[in-house]
């Protein structure tokens, strides 16, 4: 994925979608008794992107 300011989030690129998962954790914590949660993961784009150009 790219966004304008072209910051860019490979899916394929291993490890990303871990980042992705950890970023969500503390959101899926508070619903831990659902079987399937849906969660809007453009607003942790930026933390992800940033862990993924910090590694």
């Amino acid at each position: 994925m790219r966004l304008p300011d072209h910051s860019c989030l490979n899916l394929y690129e291993p490890g990303t979608v871990r980042r992705l998962l950890d970023a969500v954790a503390p959101t899926s914590a508070l619903f831990a008794s659902d079987q399937v949660i849906e969660v809007d993961g453009w607003q942790y784009f930026d933390a992800v992107v940033e862990m993924v150009t910090a590694a």
